[in-house]
């Protein structure tokens, strides 16, 4: 691979994609707002650049991994941004979660200047990440993504390539709606087992062989026992994807009454402080309303 990457965002995901790619010989021009990140990773052989501009002038694929879906439309279309700077052929990797038509808006404008845009949501956290192990959902030219396939699975162990200009973002949406309601569902089931009196060590070790088990309940369910909240996915993200899923079935007129409750249950539990904390710590809304804490007896009754 010859061709210079260009990476912007180097958050929690971020940061550790890009060290992925650099260990692997890629060279990268970063840019993010925070200077500790960009020193970082310019300590591991990155060339900083000074705006995403800059990033797009001096690279050939330009990779994102930002917040929110108005972040992405910022760095792309805003002043100083990377369709300001880009080169004819030059191809865009989005690897946030936002809505189809941030991305469509993108592309559209990418092609005007003879560049190519793909949506590239990934599946998986930071560990995942660290590894070179996330899952990523592909939407846009298949050609272009067939140009960038290599880089992409240097971050990825599963990529799928969906379909058309903002089929990634919509399969990642809907991942992310079976997760987040998934943990509600776990969670109010074992908030029910433990008030009725089990244990829940045993409880979770019975459920983790039984027909309700899931990936997300196997995974997630044994730091909860822990009272381990710290976020590996935040409670205010979860709010922030069931928002865009909404909004986006709003504009498809269909209905979505479970993913309107998760979204009000995820908001409440944010309200008492937990925004910050991992997205599993919505169970503790549950165990306030129902006076009863679900832990391992090796835990922290304080936890």
């Amino acid at each position: 691979m010859t061709r210079k990457i260009g990476f912007i965002g180097l958050g929690k995901m971020g940061r550790r994609m890009a060290r992925v790619l650099l260990t692997k010989g890629f060279p990268l021009v970063v840019y993010d707002i925070r200077d500790e990140a960009v020193n970082e990773a310019v300590k591991l052989g990155a060339q900083k650049a000074s705006s995403a501009k800059e990033v797009a002038e001096k690279s050939e694929v330009i990779m994102s991994s930002l917040p929110t879906p108005r972040d992405v439309e910022d760095v792309y279309l805003g002043k100083n941004g990377v369709l300001e700077g880009i080169k004819p052929g030059s191809v865009i990797i989005e690897l946030s979660t936002i809505d189809p038509g941030t991305s469509i808006k993108i592309a559209q404008e990418a092609a005007k200047r003879g560049a190519h845009y793909l949506d590239c949501p990934v599946s998986g956290g930071p560990e995942h990440a660290e590894k070179g192990e996330l899952t990523i959902f592909v939407g846009g030219d298949y050609e272009a993504f067939k140009s960038v396939e290599e880089i992409l699975r240097v971050i990825g162990k599963n990529v799928n390539y969906i379909g058309k200009t903002g089929a990634g973002n919509i399969v990642k949406l809907t991942n992310n709606i079976m997760s987040l309601l998934n943990i509600l569902v776990a969670s109010e089931a074992l908030v029910f087992g433990v008030k009725a009196g089990l244990d829940a060590d045993a409880l979770f070790n019975v459920l983790n062989t039984g027909a309700g088990r899931s990936y997300i309940f196997t995974a997630c369910f044994p730091r909860v026992l822990e009272g381990d909240f710290r976020p590996h996915f935040s409670l205010d993200y979860a709010i922030k994807d069931l928002g865009i899923a909404l909004d986006y079935a709003k504009k498809l007129k269909i209905p979505m009454p479970m993913v309107s409750l998760a979204h009000t249950l995820y908001q409440m539990a944010s309200a008492t402080g937990r925004g910050n904390d991992d997205f599993t710590a919505v169970i503790c809304l549950l165990e306030e309303l129902s006076g009863v804490k679900v832990r391992s007896k090796k835990t922290s009754s304080d936890t």
